[in-house]
């Protein structure tokens, strides 16, 4: 629904998620995982990426938008059925919380 995009919060916007998917892969300039996505010998071989362009990238993003209800996101029944208090929701992290380590 809201950025940052990915499991581990690595795509900042949907253009980002868009060029990973596109090129097959994402260039991490350093650190453990430094290296180039498109080039990994252990990626699935169905994993060619596509070509769009600009405009097509505008269009799929759009299309993207508007698939998200507000209506629903805002909706108090669908809310979290869990006090604030609760155990399951005490160590819980949400996704773009970023201050508790794993």
């Amino acid at each position: 629904m809201t950025a940052p995009y990915f499991h581990d919060g690595s795509a900042e916007m949907l253009d980002d998620v868009l060029a990973h998917y596109a090129r097959a892969g994402r260039v991490i300039e350093d650190g453990p995982f430094a290296g180039d996505g498109a080039r990994n010998p252990h990626k699935h071989g169905m994993i060619v990426g596509f070509d769009a362009s600009d405009d097509e990238i505008t269009d799929i993003i759009a299309f993207l938008h508007s698939l998200t209800d507000e209506s629903f996101l805002t909706n108090p029944a669908y809310s979290d059925p869990w006090p604030d208090d609760h155990p399951v929701r005490i160590d819980r992290v949400m996704p773009g919380d970023f201050s508790h380590s794993c």
